[in-house]
Formats: C-alpha cells, structure tokens, sequence
C-alpha cells in the first residue's frame, strides 16, 4: 500500500543526522538547485581586486590603499587575489578529497578554465553565444557610472556593459544563477563582488595568506561563501525556513554577514561538507524532488530547506550582507 504523502516526508526526515545546511529553491518554490554535471567550470576576471583606472589602465593607484600601504605591488596582489580565489573554490572540492583532508563523500569538481574580459552576468540565450560562470569584482558601483535613462536599469543588465556592481552600497557580493525551470538544473551562474572603493559604498579586499589586512574584507573568506551559493546552497540560518541562528551557525561557512578581517569562511564547517555531499554524493545522481508533490514540504529531503529571499542587514560597521541573487526572468526551456 502506498503511503501518504506526508508520511513519506517523515521517513526521509529521520533516514539520516540531521544537520543544519540550506539548500537554495527555484523561484517558484518546487526544486532545489543543483548542477547536473559533476565537473563545472569557472573563470576569474582578469583584474580580480583591483580597480583599472576608467581608461582600463592598471597602475598602483588600482591598489586599496591598506595594499600599497603594506608595500604591495600591483602584479603581487593581483596574484595573491587569484590564489585565493581558487582556494575557496578548492575548498568545496577537497570536501571529495581524502588526500586534501576531505571524507571523500562527493565527486564533484571545480574547474578554473583561466582568465577572462568579460563582465556580462547570467546567461545568453541567443544559439551558439557563449556562457561562462565568473567571478568578477566590479570596481565601482553602477548607481555611480550608469545615467538614470539607461534602458539596462529594466533589465537589471548594467553591471556587463559598464563593469559595475549593480546591487547599491554596504552589499558585500551576490550570485546570480539561472537554473531550468522544469527540475532546477544549473546552467549558469556568477559571483559578483562589491569592490567599489569604501567612500563610494564598497569595500577594500586582501588576499594575504595568513590573514587580511586591517580593514580589509578577505578575499577568501568572500568567495568560499559565494562558492556556495554557486552550488546551490543558501545561508545557513536566520531565514524563512531555515534553522535560527546560533554561535556555531554563525561560524559556517554559509552564515549571512561577515566582518572586516574575518577568516572564519575559509573552511568548511561539518555542516557545509554535509551540505555539498548530500547535493553531489560520490557515485550517485542528484537526488531531484519535486518539492509540491511531496506535501509542499520544505524538509523532503533530509536537511533542504532552502529558502528564497535574504535576511536581514546587520550593524554596518561590523557586518554586511553576503546577498544571494536568482535570475528566474531567463529560465532554460
């Protein structure tokens, strides 16, 4: 006899721990997402964090000051910014990596395919355009650069054409991903980072290895959180559907806000290594649920709950918002 709906939600509930990872949901609430490949691709814009001057020229004036102040060059701290930057997508992949520290419980691989130009985010529809999921820190922000008439503002397609961070001041850095409607299949997505100067609403970034300059965001920390995203996770706590926060959730990787000179993003917590092998397990196919026929449950799946939207802006000289971002205005037939 075939059991209730509900019922069956029970079951899935106690077949494992339950521990505290988010997962992120299509617009309308019926998937969670997920990449149906396990090998995915990402490129870095070739500045990474520093800021070309308007002509696109790079000179030490492109430096955060707490960078030239510590003697830095431009060639080094681009460099340092690239290491770091593969090192949080390293991170998630280490998770499958008995060699790396990992429990070796996904498959899933980060590919760093090089350097790139562009700033276009989310996903070209036209046949044969090319699509790329990047990281980009944009180094002004577009309420600045682009004039008020510009028919980007409508479309919510300002930050390519004019290499700016579109979602205003005090927000530390968004993922866009576009995803197929019909099952929450990633197709594309991209981190952006609010590199803009701090008198104009961003913030300065370091990428030292040990720890960030006074001041200073961490580059590492920043991105091992948008990496996340990019899988398909969402913030950990404090959300509709998610479990109120605590200290420990507050140390995770995914948490919501974060502090100048924090580090604590840079390594997986056991709850983020359960999140990404529960999405990508070693030897089996994402689990796809359809979330509406299961009772309209948020908790299907042992700990998915994702959750739309983002939480609440804390105490901005302490903490900013890690902003998530769909593109849904672009599904994938």
């Amino acid at each position: 006899m075939k059991k209730p709906p509900a019922l069956l939600a029970a079951l899935l509930l106690t077949s494992r721990p339950a521990t505290a990872f988010v997962r992120t949901k299509t617009s309308d609430g019926r998937y969670f997402l997920w990449w149906p490949s396990r090998q995915v691709p990402f490129r870095l814009q070739a500045d990474c964090a520093l800021r070309p001057e308007p002509d696109g020229g790079i000179d030490e004036g492109s430096l955060p000051p707490e960078a030239a102040d510590a003697g830095e060059d431009a060639g080094g701290y681009r460099s340092a910014c690239e290491d770091a930057v593969l090192a949080s997508f390293a991170a998630w992949q280490n998770a499958g990596a008995p060699d790396a520290g990992g429990p070796g419980c996904t498959d899933l691989a980060l590919l760093f395919t090089g350097e790139t130009n562009e700033r276009e985010v989310g996903i070209d529809l036209d046949a044969g355009a090319p699509n790329g999921n990047l990281v980009l820190f944009q180094p002004r922000l577009c309420d600045a650069v682009v004039p008020q008439d510009d028919p980007c503002w409508a479309t919510d397609s300002c930050d390519g054409p004019y290499g700016c961070f579109s979602k205003g001041a005090e927000v530390l850095a968004l993922t866009t991903t576009t995803y197929d409607q019909s099952d929450g299949a990633l197709v594309d997505a991209d981190i952006e980072v609010n590199d803009a100067p701090p008198d104009e609403g961003g913030f300065d970034f370091s990428a030292e290895p040990r720890s960030p300059l006074p001041g200073t965001m961490d580059v590492e920390d920043t991105i091992t959180h948008e990496a996340g995203h990019f899988l398909g996770l969402a913030h950990n706590c404090g959300e509709p559907g998610a479990p109120a926060c605590t200290p420990t959730l507050a140390a995770g990787v995914m948490y919501f806000a974060a502090e100048p000179g924090e580090t604590v993003k840079r390594t997986l917590k056991p709850d983020d290594i359960a999140g990404v092998c529960h999405i990508y397990p070693r030897g089996r196919s994402t689990a796809v649920v359809n979330l509406f026929d299961m009772a309209g449950s948020d908790r299907v799946e042992v700990d998915g709950c994702g959750t739309p939207g983002a939480a609440a802006l804390g105490p901005p000289a302490l903490l900013v918002l890690l902003l998530l971002r769909r593109r849904p205005k672009q599904p994938v037939a």
